[in-house]
């Protein structure tokens, strides 16, 4: 008999949950790999269940990594979205920002939080929100020694968005 995709994904899943792995760090990206698989096959209510798992267990290792927890809130704020739930996804955004710079993190890890911020604020119509967060965005990224060019093309075409529905 046929195998689907789900039956996989529920095996998958719980052989990560029952599974004593010790490291805190490699069960949340786990748990983040099984909750975006969930996610992209529109297993929305369980999807966000593993993600929130993922974070948690995330917050929980000893000690904390903070890069990987502002990994699992912008994923957390994708899955929130694809689900069609928005609502909570600028407070992720912005806790990720916080612990990124808090920790240091290479300004190209910083522009693309804010990026993919500006084009959340975007596709809720906030233009002048988004603007501002391009700008930031973009001087950030090009101020690096190495700038990132996909990165700066996604900015600008973000930026290219923005001006032609300003002008609809």
């Amino acid at each position: 008999e046929m195998i689907t995709a789900q039956t996989l994904l529920e095996q998958g899943t719980r052989r990560i949950q029952t599974s004593a792995t010790g490291d805190a760090q490699i069960r949340a990206r786990l748990l983040r790999t099984v909750g975006n698989a969930h996610m992209g096959l529109g297993f929305y209510d369980e999807g966000l269940q593993l993600l929130d798992e993922a974070l948690a267990t995330s917050e929980s290792a000893q000690p904390p990594d903070e890069r990987e927890i502002a990994e699992q809130l912008r994923v957390r704020a994708h899955g929130l979205l694809q689900a069609g739930k928005p609502d909570s996804v600028p407070i992720l955004f912005d806790r990720a920002l916080a612990l990124l710079e808090k920790q240091g993190a290479p300004k190209s890890a910083v522009a693309f939080c804010l990026w993919e911020k500006a084009s959340f604020r975007l596709n809720r119509g906030d233009m002048p929100q988004a603007d501002s967060l391009l700008t930031l965005a973009s001087e950030m990224t090009e101020s690096g020694p190495e700038p990132n060019k996909s990165l700066l093309l996604r900015i600008t075409s973000t930026r290219a968005i923005l001006s032609h529905r300003r002008y609809e």
